[in-house]
């Protein structure tokens, strides 16, 4: 293959995959700055070993998140009041909930029993555990939350845990107080201004970890960049072959005896060879 060929073809692998980054990253600050839009949510739960483990899935276009809720059953008395609180204000309004109490039932039934989806089926995803590994699930809530981004295909993810746990307690050893951490991988982060009425810093996550569907995009959009800039060339050339003219120069080869252009001299090294 001669090496002009194989300098085309890595130039062209190349700006596949920056222009497949970018796109990813493209579609990042799209969703950031319009949150709204997504679609197709579905929520599955499941109990598995003593632990709740709830999946959300929704999608939009060049995105898509999966987000893992897990909650020991044997805490849920910490805030099983509030809980049931919460659902009847959802239900006061239209809603539909799921109490800490039902929660707590699931999780009692031996066999461990699924609870009905909200929409979907998503229970045998979340028996199956998240394809992340999530060790030392914290006292009260801890979520991992995967998030791939890319068009056409999702090329690019990065995962999000987030630990709610017990910070003080009185002096019977209740918990009166809530603590948070949050831990960002596989992704560059970058602060990005807070909308209004947001007490907390926002971020913009911009993933790095490779999927599977960077290498289709990347072969997906080198051929593009083949196309734009290999076919002006091509075209002027078959016009100009066309018109009886040189390809190289566009001189005219009319009444020339010898292979090749006499101006440029294009085709004539491979004649005489």
């Amino acid at each position: 293959m001669p090496w002009r060929t194989i300098r085309r073809c890595l130039l062209f692998a190349f700006l596949g995959l920056l222009t497949s980054v970018v796109v990813a990253w493209g579609v990042v600050v799209h969703v950031k700055l319009r949150p709204q839009g997504m679609s197709h949510m579905r929520t599955g739960v499941a109990v598995v070993d003593g632990v709740i483990q709830r999946v959300y899935r929704h999608r939009r276009f060049g995105q898509s998140v999966e987000r893992w809720e897990f909650r020991d059953t044997a805490i849920l008395t910490f805030n099983a009041e509030a809980g049931r609180q919460m659902a009847r204000e959802i239900e006061s309004v239209g809603g539909a909930a799921n109490d800490e109490g039902t929660w707590a039932l699931a999780a009692a039934q031996s066999p461990p029993t699924p609870m009905p989806t909200i929409i979907g089926r998503l229970d045998d995803l979340a028996a199956q555990g998240p394809p992340v590994p999530v060790h030392n699930i914290a006292d009260v809530r801890t979520s991992l939350t995967l998030d791939a981004v890319g068009w056409p295909m999702r090329a690019l993810y990065s995962t999000r845990r987030w630990d709610s746990f017990a910070a003080t307690f009185d002096a019977n050893g209740k918990p009166t107080g809530m603590g948070n951490r949050e831990e960002i991988s596989n992704a560059f982060v970058i602060r990005w201004p807070a909308r209004a009425g947001q007490s907390m810093p926002d971020t913009l996550v911009l993933p790095y970890m490779p999927r599977p569907g960077l290498a289709l995009n990347t072969a997906f959009f080198g051929m593009l960049w083949a196309l734009v800039l290999l076919a002006p060339g091509a075209i002027r050339r078959r016009r100009r072959i066309a018109r009886g003219c040189c390809a190289a120069c566009g001189f005219s080869l009319a009444g020339q005896t010898r292979p090749g252009c006499s101006e440029c001299g294009d085709g004539r090294r491979a004649a005489a060879r």
